[in-house]
């Protein structure tokens, strides 16, 4: 039997998406029991080790916009592949000649709507709800989620299977002389807190930039880096910046390959995700993987991600957010005690066990007994 995997967004460094397909589509592929089908307009982008395994094969389509593809391109090709079931991410077709899985990463967009452009609600509004109901299970990545779409959805709990992520097998500590390569590939030098995330407000670096400026007077050798999708000129953390005039002291990179992030996460002297809600946070489970000491925020999952290995804060107070960062930038022994915990806590995760949950999904719609 073969499963069909919607796979559009590997290869469009949308980082939280691309990475959840391109890292999900390796595991399913070494743990085989389907033959699996990625569709995607950008078949070189699909990694080797995945497009090259015997259980799976790459389709793909021309680049077509997301209301031709998701309503008619995709029923058409589940159809002429005569797959037993269409795997897709948020929004799925009207009508579809198989049953479907969802992936919902998480409900954002109905918890904080301001974040969100009226185009975007109205979109997820037609589309994500009527998805939800017609599909025959819903995955998604966290507790906190599971809650959350039970509650705005009205979806039965058992309907919806929970399939933590985890980090790739790149995020390791690395050696110093790597994380001085790419420091030096970046520009950067010196101690630094670490901050992955793009200039959603939704990740609350503003707020981030508000706590390392009453810190940073009195800890002149610290900067601030800021990782993540390009086009910060003009946004509300680049104005935060300026208002404040650190500019000598935050540095922002744009985006960084994923070659070069285990080496930022492993030189941290901290890793900061304030982030005000997340469906599950990979970064911090990467910063942990790679020994970086971490701060994260104490709210939707990422208590579930970090457990007792970070320091939690509230991500809406300034004062509480400086207060840990603080707390281990002055300590070496604490960076070094939370280090510890970092990469015992990470080592709980692994891809192999999501793709083995996310099989057992499958099982349970198609019928297959192992």
């Amino acid at each position: 039997m073969s499963v069909a995997i919607d796979a559009h967004m590997v290869g469009t460094q949308e980082t939280g998406n691309e990475t959840y397909v391109v890292q999900l589509t390796s595991a399913l592929a070494r743990l085989g029991g389907y033959d699996y089908k990625l569709y995607t307009p950008r078949p070189q982008a699909i990694p080797s080790q995945v497009a090259g395994s015997e259980c799976v094969s790459v389709h793909s389509f021309g680049n077509v916009p997301a209301f031709v593809r998701i309503p008619w391109l995709y029923p058409r090709m589940a159809a002429k592949d005569g797959v037993g079931l269409l795997h897709m991410t948020f929004m799925a077709p009207p009508r579809l000649p198989c049953p479907l899985v969802l992936s919902i990463h998480d409900v954002s967009y109905r918890v904080y709507p301001q974040f969100f452009s009226p185009r975007v609600r109205l979109l997820l509004a037609l589309l994500v709800g009527p998805g939800i109901r017609r599909a025959a299970c819903i995955i998604t990545l966290s507790e906190s989620s599971k809650r959350d779409i039970t509650r705005f959805y009205s979806v039965r709990p058992e309907k919806i299977v929970v399939t933590p992520l985890a980090a790739g097998s790149q995020y390791t500590p690395q050696p110093a002389d790597e994380i001085a390569r790419v420091l030096r590939a970046h520009n950067l030098s010196g101690r630094y807190v670490l901050a992955v995330g793009n200039k959603q407000p939704r990740k609350n670096l503003s707020r981030l930039v508000q706590a390392f400026s009453t810190i940073a007077p009195k800890m002149a050798d610290v900067m601030l880096v800021i990782v993540g999708q390009s086009g910060w000129q003009g946004s509300e953390v680049e104005q935060t910046v300026n208002s404040l005039g650190l500019n000598t002291r935050v540095r922002f990179t744009g985006f960084v390959p994923d070659t070069d992030l285990p080496a930022l996460y492993s030189g941290a002297d901290v890793f900061c995700y304030p982030s005000l809600y997340e469906g599950f946070g990979l970064p911090p489970l990467e910063a942990m993987a790679c020994g970086a000491p971490t701060v994260a925020s104490n709210t939707s999952s990422l208590p579930e991600v970090v457990g007792d290995a970070a320091l939690t804060v509230d991500p809406l107070s300034i004062e509480d957010i400086a207060g840990a960062l603080r707390h281990l930038l002055s300590d070496s022994t604490k960076r070094q005690e939370y280090g510890r915990r970092a990469l015992r806590r990470a080592a709980l995760f692994s891809w192999d066990r999501t793709a083995r949950l996310t099989r057992d999904a499958y099982d349970r719609i198609t019928g297959v007994v192992r």
